[in-house]
């Protein structure tokens, strides 16, 4: 939770410096955690979902970027250990389920 937290911050900041309009946001991760105690992660997925008309897909893949490599103290404090992935996709205004971003 606190990846996904820190990293969203990040990445909501960059695209509003930028001016890209969005409708929503959401995050949602996905981890894998070894058998024997204690049960730390070994693995874990963020994926960035984006809702929105003519959000471009550079900026949204630069801002992951500078999160995960620059800005997020959480990804920078659990790479060393984790394997951490990510991907993105980017869906029309129309199919927003949440608050706006």
């Amino acid at each position: 939770m606190a990846l996904g937290g820190c990293t969203s911050m990040d990445v909501i900041s960059i695209l509003r410096k930028k001016r890209v309009q969005m409708d929503g946001y959401e995050v949602h991760l996905t981890g894998t955690a070894r058998e024997e105690h204690p049960q730390v992660f070994t693995e874990i997925h963020v994926e960035y979902v984006f809702y929105g008309d003519d959000i471009p897909a550079a900026d949204v893949e630069k801002a992951i970027e500078l999160s995960t490599t620059k800005y997020c103290s959480v990804s920078a404090m659990l790479a060393p250990v984790v394997r951490i992935t990510h991907s993105h996709c980017i869906r029309p205004s129309a199919d927003v389920t949440g608050p706006p971003a």
